[in-house]
Parts: structure tokens; sequence; C-alpha cells
């Protein structure tokens, strides 16, 4: 069992590398890039998002910890936002 919680550890430190460079949607904004480059930024983070709350949900009925809980919620909630952004009709505009 420990190295299942060590495997999904991985995934969720690899997931949140992904979404730590968050950071660069500021500067494709203020640099004015294309839509369909937000867009597959956009859906990187989406992706991310949803590989994170999949392994702390995971990490959550493997060891109880609600820590896990907490972030597999967060994660989700991150995955939606991201996702809506992606499918809006301007993926520059980020919020609902």
């Amino acid at each position: 069992m420990k190295e299942v919680e060590n495997d999904l550890l991985s995934v969720s430190n690899t997931a949140l590398f992904c979404l730590s460079d968050m950071d660069s949607l500021k500067t494709m904004l203020e640099s004015n890039v294309s839509e369909g480059l937000m867009r597959e930024r956009i859906g990187r983070y989406t992706y991310c998002a949803l590989v994170l709350s999949g392994a702390s949900e995971a990490l959550y009925k493997a060891t109880g910890d609600e820590m896990y809980w907490n972030v597999h919620v967060a994660a989700e909630n991150l995955s939606v936002f991201f996702n809506h952004a992606r499918n809006s009709e301007n993926p520059k505009r980020l919020s609902p």
C-alpha cells in the first residue's frame, strides 16, 4: 500500500508542478496572445487540475487524511473554472 501512496504522491507533485506555471496566464493576457494559444494553455491547466483532483481523492481514500480531500475539492473546483474559461466565447476573459 505504501508504494501506491508514493506513486499517487508522485502524480500529485507532477500535477502541482504543472499548475505552478499558472502565472504565465497573466503574461499571456498582457502580451495579447491568440485565443487558440490561450485555449491550449488553459486546457493544459484543466488537465493538470483533473489529475491532481483524482490523485488526491485516491490518496484520501487510501489514508483517510482530510488534507487530501481538501486538495481534491480545490483541484476539482479549479478544473471546472478552467474548463469554463477554455470553452467560453472569449477565453481571455477568465471569469465565469
